[in-house]
């Protein structure tokens, strides 16, 4: 088969889709696609869409495969899909996938796929459409410098990047068994828009996470890291509960703790969310105890294989004790999660799953009438 030719449609510096863009420039650079890259200015929020909606188009891009297929990617935490953006696209990669809530779309679900956990990770090595982007989309010339920064200094010399060295690594069963839990909480009412549900989710979601912290700092003591980062809403409203090292949630230290515990403690996230946290638990390698989630994952990642899921913060700390307990149910975790990045997690692998399964779909649908595919 010959080099897939993609031509990725971009428009946002964002955080979220930067995943995708490492996982295209890695197929790249191993020469199994070809990549372009077209850069769309311009202000991209809808004034008449709900906020988290204006918010999402940060996390969304395009590629055009062979000059024929438009795939579409969204990465946004919330499980809504803008029907514009599903009309004018052949396929639509969607990170929190809900098979109930796209069931519910008038039209369109068909073109819907799950695409996978997330997180930010850069590549390796310099990236010259990642310079491209530093120039064309960030406005500011600071944005500009830190964007460019960020893109040169693949040795990371001048500061520590998520990249995907940094980010990966085999399972180490040598380890005793110590539990991590570093996670953030987010103030309700920071925003006069935000909606009541959602200022709901968040108060659960904070509440959450604290009884999970008190519990295991209780019953683990020494062999428990974890709490919530220190900013002044943590310090107004669960001081019992920061951490009391503000160096270790810094990205260099939080990776290199994250190395040294064998198990990980993962809860929902924003919009009902799969974290970030959940997919860098698995490029380490480690067990993990996670909330239940919400979403579709591909690939076969599923409970008491991937992870023991929990749904009270009592329930984590049992379910934080039986892997302490259970050193080959520790041992056979750890390696089924380095087995999945490899497979399904890593960027190159992730995008390359997702090319192929788009251009198989597209080669059956030549058999029948082919004019639903837009050509562009």
């Amino acid at each position: 088969m010959e080099k897939i030719r993609c031509r990725l449609i971009s428009h946002s510096p964002g955080t979220h889709i930067q995943q995708v863009y490492t996982g295209l420039s890695m197929l790249h650079r191993s020469g199994l696609i070809h990549l372009t890259q077209q850069l769309l200015g311009g202000d991209f929020m809808r004034a008449e869409a709900p906020q988290h909606l204006r918010d999402a188009a940060a996390t969304h891009a395009r590629v055009v495969l062979n000059d024929a297929v438009t795939v579409h990617y969204d990465m946004h935490d919330a499980q809504d899909i803008d029907l514009r953006d599903l009309d004018t696209c052949d396929y639509y990669f969607k990170r929190s996938f809900s098979p109930g809530y796209i069931g519910t779309l008038p039209h369109g679900a068909e073109k819907i796929l799950p695409f996978g956990l997330n997180c930010h990770v850069l590549p390796n090595f310099i990236d010259p459409l990642s310079v491209g982007r530093a120039f064309g989309l960030r406005r500011g010339v600071k944005e500009r410098i830190v964007a460019l920064r960020e893109a040169l200094d693949a040795g990371n010399r001048l500061r520590f990047y998520s990249r995907v060295r940094e980010l990966e690594s085999l399972p180490d069963y040598a380890l005793a068994p110590r539990v991590l839990f570093l996670v953030t909480a987010y103030d309700p009412h920071d925003r006069p828009d935000r909606s009541a549900d959602k200022i709901q989710e968040r108060i659960h979601n904070n509440e959450t996470r604290a009884q999970c912290i008190r519990l295991l700092r209780k019953e683990l003591g020494p062999r428990f890291l974890g709490g919530f980062n220190r900013n002044e809403y943590t310090l107004r409203q669960y001081q019992d509960c920061v951490v009391s090292d503000t160096g270790v949630t810094d990205k260099k230290n939080f990776v290199r703790t994250l190395k040294a515990h064998t198990i990980c403690v993962a809860t929902t996230g924003l919009h009902g969310s799969i974290g970030w946290k959940f997919a860098e638990y698995i490029s380490c390698a480690r067990a993990i105890v996670s909330e239940r989630l919400a979403y579709q994952v591909p690939g076969g990642l599923a409970p008491d294989q991937n992870y023991l899921e929990f749904t009270s913060p009592a329930e984590c700390v049992e379910q934080v004790l039986r892997l302490i307990a259970d050193h080959d149910l520790r041992n056979q975790m750890m390696t089924g999660n380095s087995l999945y990045y490899r497979a399904h997690l890593r960027p190159d692998a992730l995008l390359l799953n997702s090319l192929l399964t788009v251009l198989s779909k597209a080669e059956q649908r030549q058999t029948l009438p082919f004019s639903t595919i837009k050509r562009s």
